[in-house]
């Protein structure tokens, strides 16, 4: 039996979306593909969970050289380790969240020749929960042939339900997302690179149920639809209308990405309370981009990749697109800052920017940013495409 060695990083999701996305295509050519040679173990996971019902799963395994699992779900995740025996790895989890919350000692084997894995946990009552289903491997080759793309909006509005019009489709239902910054949250990139043959799916709300306890501590069932999926034409601009059950209607525009691809949208609400995600400061911002000025919401977090340096700074439009995250933002009053170039320093203590485009990733290049006052900045830089290596510039400011 071969045992690996534990590693549990924070951030390991994040690192892997980096460096996948910059092996994927941008063109609508076979020549550019996703490499999937970074695991020792990848697929796209289609199955179920149960406890007291049944509901459908959906998302990617991945499992890499030193032994840790990844399961990235739409209504959920979770990590942990494997050991190798055989044809099996045998799981064991030991971080989860979403629908998986609440569920403890998840264990289970995946067999690496039939593709087949079983978990198995407890929920909060004592009650068994299983989570089954195939793994089939990520598709490598890019087809031309396929139609239809996939456009997921998540949001972060905590008092609020939405119904979104697509192409004059409506679904209704969209609760808040799990976690902060929700899938437009650059660890999630690797979503946006997972090729699906979706040509014969339906647009749907993604809902799973769960068990908590009630307040008189008895066991209460709950559903959560955090995610909702819409199926259009590949490379296509759109327009999307929310409705907040609050009454206000938010707008934007989007391009669909290539067939099999996905892009996601995280709108917000001016009047909903409780967005932005819990233990944010929040504040406003803009930018310009290919010569299109962005107002976003400006939100601050403890930094991510350099614990105790600094802060990460976001600022997301109200479209959801092109989101730019700044990592290590200095907490001085006043001061300039060069920024780093963002593929070295990524995961390190320097200054350093990434944007999120429709179905583009860059990174800073060059460029610096200037705090005004302890919550307030200003910035220009070069950014550059980490597929093409073509560089544009970025220019804004924000408060938080």
């Amino acid at each position: 039996m071969k045992t690996f060695k534990s590693i549990i990083a924070p951030t390991v999701v994040l690192v892997i979306s980096l460096f996948l996305f910059a092996a994927c295509s941008q063109d609508d050519s076979d020549s550019k593909q996703v490499s999937w040679d970074d695991f020792i173990f990848s697929g796209v996971f289609t199955g179920n969970y149960s406890n007291n019902t049944s509901s459908e799963l959906e998302g990617y395994i991945t499992i890499e050289d030193n032994g840790i699992i990844s399961i990235e779900l739409f209504n959920g995740g979770m990590v942990g380790t494997v050991d190798e025996e055989g044809e099996d790895y045998n799981i064991s989890i030991n971080q989860s969240s979403g629908i998986f919350g609440n569920v403890s000692n998840i264990t289970g084997t995946l067999n690496s020749v039939t593709r087949m894995i079983a978990l198995s946990g407890t929920d909060i009552t004592g009650s068994s929960v299983t989570i089954t289903g195939e793994v089939p491997p990520v598709p490598i080759n890019f087809s031309n042939s396929l139609s239809k793309s996939t456009i997921l909006f998540t949001h972060s509005e905590m008092d609020c339900v939405a119904s979104v019009t697509v192409n004059g489709v409506t679904l209704s239902g969209l609760q808040h997302f799990y976690e902060d910054n929700n899938f437009c949250h650059s660890k999630y990139d690797i979503f946006r690179i997972l090729v699906r043959d979706n040509d014969n799916a339906e647009s749907k709300v993604h809902c799973n149920t769960g068990t908590i306890l009630g307040l008189d501590g008895n066991p209460l069932t709950f559903t959560q639809c955090a995610v909702m999926r819409f199926v259009v034409n590949k490379n296509t601009e759109y327009t999307y209308t929310v409705n907040w059950n609050n009454g206000e209607v938010t707008t934007g525009q989007f391009k669909s990405p290539d067939g099999g691809r996905f892009i996601t949208i995280c709108p917000t609400s001016d009047d909903c309370t409780g967005g932005g995600g819990a233990g944010n400061e929040t504040g406003t911002g803009q930018f310009n981009f290919n010569g299109i000025t962005y107002n976003a919401i400006c939100a601050s977090t403890p930094g991510s990749s350099c614990a105790g340096s600094g802060i990460d700074v976001v600022l997301v439009p109200k479209s959801g697109d092109n989101t730019f995250i700044i990592y290590n933002m200095p907490v001085a009053n006043g001061g300039s800052y060069p920024f780093a170039d963002g593929e070295e320093a990524f995961n390190t203590c320097n200054l350093y920017g990434i944007l999120n485009g429709s179905s583009n990733l860059y990174v800073t290049e060059s460029g610096s940013l200037t705090k005004t006052g302890a919550n307030s900045f200003t910035f220009s830089s070069v950014i550059r495409n980490i597929t093409s290596g073509g560089t544009t510039t970025l220019e804004g400011s924000g408060s938080y």
